[in-house]
C-alpha cells in the first residue's frame, strides 16, 4: 500500500512540475512577445508620424474648428463655456505631439485665436468698431483656412505622399513601403 502511495506521489509531483514548466514557458513566451509587439508598434508610429499628425491635428481642425467657427459665425445657438473648453483642448492637442510639423501647426494655431477673440468679441454688446472688427476676423479666417490647406500640402509634399486636390478638398495617401 505503501508502495502505491508513493508512486501516486511521485506521478502526482511528475503532473505539477510538467504543468508548472507549461504554464513557466507560456508566461515567458508571452512575456517575449510583448517588447516584439512593441517594437512594431513603434516601428508603425515612426513610418507614418506625418500621417498620425495630420489625422489628429487636421481631422480635428476640419471636424471640430471649422465647424465651430461656422455656428459661431452664422449666429446660431453656442454654447461659450463648452467651446472655451475646447479651445483649450485644442491648444493642448497641438503642444501636445511628439511630432510636429509647424507648416500645420502655426495656421491651426492662428486659426485657434482668431475663433477665440471672435468668441470674445460676440458676447459682447456689439458697437460699429466691434462689427468691423468681427468682419476682419472673418475675412482672417478664411485667409487662415487657406494657410492651413498650404500648409497641408506642404507637409504631404515633404513626406512624399500622393495627394489630390478637388473641389477645395484634398484627398491624400502615404506611400506604403
Amino acid at each position: 500500500m505503501k508502495r502505491k502511495y508513493k508512486r501516486l506521489i511521485a506521478r502526482s509531483g511528475l503532473i505539477v512540475l510538467l504543468m508548472s514548466s507549461a504554464g513557466g514557458g507560456v508566461y515567458l513566451a508571452i512575456q517575449n512577445s510583448q517588447p516584439d509587439t512593441q517594437d512594431q508598434t513603434d516601428d508603425i508610429i515612426k513610418e507614418n508620424t506625418a500621417e498620425t499628425y495630420i489625422k489628429n491635428v487636421y481631422t480635428t481642425y476640419l471636424d471640430e474648428i471649422v465647424l465651430t467657427w461656422n455656428d459661431l459665425a452664422n449666429g446660431n445657438s453656442i454654447n461659450v463655456q463648452e467651446i472655451q473648453n475646447n479651445i483649450l483642448d485644442w491648444k493642448a492637442q497641438l503642444s501636445n505631439q511628439e511630432v510636429v510639423y509647424e507648416s500645420l501647426k502655426t495656421p491651426i494655431t492662428l486659426q485657434i485665436s482668431t475663433l477665440e477673440e471672435f468668441l470674445a468679441l460676440s458676447q459682447e454688446n456689439v458697437s460699429s468698431e466691434q462689427r468691423k472688427r468681427l468682419r476682419e476676423l472673418s475675412a482672417e479666417f478664411v485667409e487662415g483656412h487657406e494657410s492651413v490647406k498650404e500648409g497641408l500640402l506642404q507637409v504631404l509634399e515633404e513626406q512624399g505622399a500622393k495627394y489630390t486636390v478637388n473641389d477645395g478638398a484634398i484627398e491624400y495617401q502615404f506611400k506604403n513601403d
